[in-house]
């Protein structure tokens, strides 16, 4: 039976990511988990932030990364997400490397994300940054034939209502080819 629990924040899964930007030569990494990719074709990810440093840094350069920490990095990216960039200079917690955009990405990360900033969506206190993804980089160690293998890459899952971080389970099943329960 299904119980009516409410209204609010729905608890469900979300990945772990470290947003990064630069402005004045000053890396920023902010944690951050309201992420979804949101177009294919051209392919494009949204991250949800509040006011932060991090949103006004993308108001004024138009880039950012979105960069996925193993788990065994939970409490760099814990840190990033309690302190803020405007009074803790977060610059030296990383190795960073940059390409196309500038954006900061993270060396030490399974997956980093750079991207370019599309649009702005006003939600309520929120704001999403829709980027247009330029380039995705992953740690050598997290592939399998080419392609991120999360039983190697172990990144970071929240679950915001008990606050909360998890890594992904077992493999479960391939995607897209099991047979119809209704066969």
């Amino acid at each position: 039976m299904q119980i009516n629990i409410g209204t609010g924040i729905v608890n469900y899964p979300m990945p772990v990511a470290l947003i990064g930007t630069r402005k004045d030569d000053i890396d920023n990494f902010m944690t951050a988990a309201w992420i979804s990719m949101v177009s294919h074709t051209p392919p494009r990810i949204a991250i949800t932030l509040g006011k932060h440093l991090t949103s006004t840094n993308i108001h004024e350069t138009g880039v950012f990364s979105v960069c996925f920490p193993f788990s065994k990095d939970i409490s760099k990216a814990d840190y990033c997400g309690t302190v803020s960039g405007a009074r803790i200079n977060k610059s030296n917690i990383f190795s960073v490397f940059t390409d196309k955009t500038g954006a900061p990405m993270i060396t030490e990360c399974g997956l980093n994300v750079e991207c370019r900033l599309h649009h702005i969506d006003k939600n309520g206190m929120n704001e999403t940054f829709i980027g247009d993804i330029v380039s995705i980089y992953a740690d050598e160690t997290a592939l399998t034939d080419g392609r991120i293998d999360f039983t190697k890459f172990t990144p970071l899952i929240l679950s915001q209502m008990d606050t909360r971080y998890y890594s992904l389970g077992k493999n479960t099943g391939k995607a897209w080819n099991t047979e119809s329960p209704m066969d």
